[in-house]
């Protein structure tokens, strides 16, 4: 029997998976920094190239090491390719090759990195970009929890959507308004780019469908947002699968923890011009307009052409980040219009990367034009500052209309038939935030929100009760909490070994190590479906990866996506049916896009069952027009006129001409059977 001081020094630990990208770690790392606070050992697995572009330009510091970064411990991992491939080059590509070697390599991880009986891994928390990881906590018998680090509200419409709960946008009905619990009446252009028809990327659908048709697996889904901010949201997803809000998840500083006790944790890709802030203490309170649209969104010329002249129309200080294109193009995307800086050299200050929550914090700080991605976004509500969106993708039209309906602290960019904003829209919104009668009401309501943020996080908040860490024996526990212990280790006890007596032996010897009932009955019930999921997933991607060419008949490759189909309802997958259809269209090869364009732009919805026949309508009347172009071909090359061809140049009345055509008869052997054009007997076309 273990000794006290053997127990003590058991430590629990935490274990975070993250996809190897910027805005997706650092939501990780600061739940793992409040985490350790709490008393938990914390580590963080991501992939090699993370620490390879990331942790290592952090080493120099003092809270980081190429092996931790502050309290929390780094453990890496291969994702199947050399340092130097470029993972952008091909997403889809990228994420399918991570979901097949990820798995793999974590496990291989877990195994190396918990040998030691000093450490007990309690719970794996992972984000969404990674839904493989719960299966390998499966495999493990350890809990398994997925940070959200999108709004509730999207997580919301994420789940209705890949369940098929309610209607969304099609082929057929591309302007579909989509009314859901708890959410504002959403437009098309409101709604997140992955749930649209014209959703340019397969991997994402495809990763989606995976994460959301096996949430039950997840012990807890927490996300990084907070009662306040989106109650009606997380509300409405009480029933179908709670969220428990643990955000927001920012630097301390923003939410009013200044002392030298709380060190920030995160990582940046850039190294940030500090300068930029001395610049803002020379500006007066509430003036400065702040732009900056986050590291991957590179707008067009036309756009930053717009966006320039609004702010020198302005006439307003302004703080503008404009990151020097990674790849710069022919038609100077994302770059500064030619002049600019010349310009209003005096006005503003153009940065390459900003301190972005230190600018925020800053008293000089009016307005914040942004792309609306959800980390800028939590970081500006618990900064209190008003809000001039332009959203580009994925999230950010949701975040947009969430600021502008829910939250009610800014306003959106309109923009023309193109998407593209003009700099009279800018304008427009930059006076309509800072110098009109709703500036007042953005700003009393940013800084309602500043203060909710702080409050959620503080001791007792809405988002720190979800935090309770494990309950470990201490010696000052009260009498009553040792007995409701005590008593729960009994129940637990008994719970367990019923379970146990009624396996069999194979099994029995296979989970008997497995410490509580819940884990217990946790591990068994995945046991049995694991078989049926990896099914699942395996004919997801068999659905998705097909591929239609013009070698093969139209009918035959439809009738093998209908099979396909057919078996994920035999599995348990219910797509939509014009999810479906759209599907099917899509993958029409290259030589049927004018067809394609025909199908989506009909107004007519289109089932199953109507798409086979038009298809194959279509596809009997193109090989009817081949045959008819043959036939005619045919025709044409065998019409020959007796005594009238043209080809033979010399006299036909002399006896030279008769002696040639004579001997040729001769030589000629006689033809049996019928002509197969005309049907004559005696010779052939």
């Amino acid at each position: 029997m273990a000794s006290k001081e053997e127990k003590a020094a058991v430590h629990h630990d935490v274990l975070m998976v993250s996809f190897s990208a910027q805005g997706h770690i650092n939501p990780l790392l600061k739940l793992g920094k409040r985490l350790v606070s709490k008393g938990l050992h914390v580590t963080l697995a991501t992939t090699e190239v993370a620490q390879h572009r990331m942790f290592n330009s952090l080493a120099a510091t003092t809270t980081t090491t190429t092996s931790s970064v502050s309290d929390i411990q780094l453990a890496l991992f291969s994702d199947g390719f050399d340092m130097d491939y470029d993972r952008k080059a091909n997403l889809d590509h990228y994420m399918e090759t991570l979901g097949k070697v990820g798995p793999i390599n974590l496990s291989k991880l877990i195994q190396q990195h918990y040998h030691d009986k000093q450490k007990k891994l309690c719970c794996i928390i992972s984000n969404p970009f990674v839904p493989w990881v719960v299966d390998v906590a499966i495999e493990h018998g350890i809990a398994c929890a997925m940070l959200w680090i999108q709004p509730c509200s999207l997580f919301a419409i994420y789940y209705r959507f890949y369940n098929n709960l309610n209607q969304f946008p099609t082929l057929e009905k591309p302007d579909l308004t989509v009314e859901l619990p708890g959410l504002p009446i959403l437009n098309t252009q409101d709604l997140p780019s992955f749930v649209l028809p014209s959703n340019p990327f397969a991997s994402f659908p495809k990763l989606f469908i995976e994460l959301f048709s096996n949430m039950k697996k997840y012990n807890w889904v927490l996300a990084n947002s907070f009662l306040e901010l989106e109650k009606e949201a997380i509300d409405s997803m009480s029933e179908l699968c709670p969220i428990q809000p643990v955000g927001p998840l920012v630097p301390p500083s923003l939410l009013g923890q200044d002392h030298e006790s709380v060190v920030d944790v995160g990582i940046q890709l850039w190294k940030p011009e500090d300068s930029c802030l001395e610049w803002l203490n020379n500006q007066a309170d509430s003036s400065v307009i702040y732009v900056s649209f986050g590291s991957l969104t590179v707008l067009s010329a036309k756009e930053m052409e717009a966006i320039a002249t609004a702010l020198k129309n302005s006439k307003r200080p302004f703080l503008w980040v404009v990151k020097k294109p990674e790849f710069p193009t022919a038609d100077k995307s994302g770059e500064i219009p030619q002049g600019f800086f010349e310009e209003t050299e005096k006005q503003g200050l153009i940065v390459s990367w900003s301190p972005q929550t230190k600018v925020l914090a800053h008293p000089a700080i009016a307005c914040f034009i942004t792309h609306c991605g959800w980390n800028s976004m939590l970081e500006t509500i618990s900064a209190g500052v008003p809000v001039i969106a332009y959203p580009q993708w994925s999230d950010q039209p949701t975040n947009a209309k969430l600021v502008s309906d829910v939250f009610k602290i800014g306003s959106r960019l309109g923009t023309n038939e193109d998407g593209v904003v003009n700099s009279e829209e800018v304008e427009k919104c930059i006076e309509e935030i800072i110098n009109c009668a709703k500036s007042e009401e953005y700003k009393k309501n940013a800084m309602e929100l500043k203060l909710a943020a702080r409050e959620a996080v503080a001791g007792g908040g809405s988002s720190d009760h979800d935090l309770e860490t494990i309950p470990e024996e201490k010696a000052d526990d009260s009498k009553e909490l040792k007995e409701k212990r005590k008593k729960r280790k009994e129940e637990d006890y008994l719970c367990r070994g019923h379970i146990l007596n009624a396996l069999g032996h194979t099994v029995y010897n296979a989970y008997r190590n497995i410490g509580t009932a819940k884990e217990l009955w946790t591990a068994l019930d995945n046991k049995y479906r694991i078989e049926e999921a990896s099914n699942q997933k395996f004919l997801i991607g068999n659905f998705m990866d097909y591929k239609m060419s013009d070698s093969k008949s139209i009918m035959t490759q439809v009738y093998e996506l209908l099979n396909a189909i057919s078996d994920l309802k035999v599995a348990g997958v219910n797509l939509d049916e014009s999810f479906l259809v759209g599907v099917i269209i899509s993958k029409l090869p290259s030589s049927w896009n004018g067809y394609k364009k025909k199908l989506k732009h009909d107004e007519k919805k289109h089932t199953l069952e109507s798409i086979q026949r038009h298809l194959r309508i279509e596809e009997d009347s193109r090989i009817r027009e081949s045959k008819d172009e043959q036939t005619d071909f045919m025709s044409k090359a065998n019409v020959v006129e007796d005594g009238k061809s043209n080809n033979y140049l010399g006299p036909k009345n002399t006896n030279q001409f008769k002696n040639h055509h004579q001997n040729k008869k001769k030589n000629q052997k006689k033809i049996k059977g019928n002509c197969y054009y005309c049907q004559k007997p005696g010779h052939m076309a």
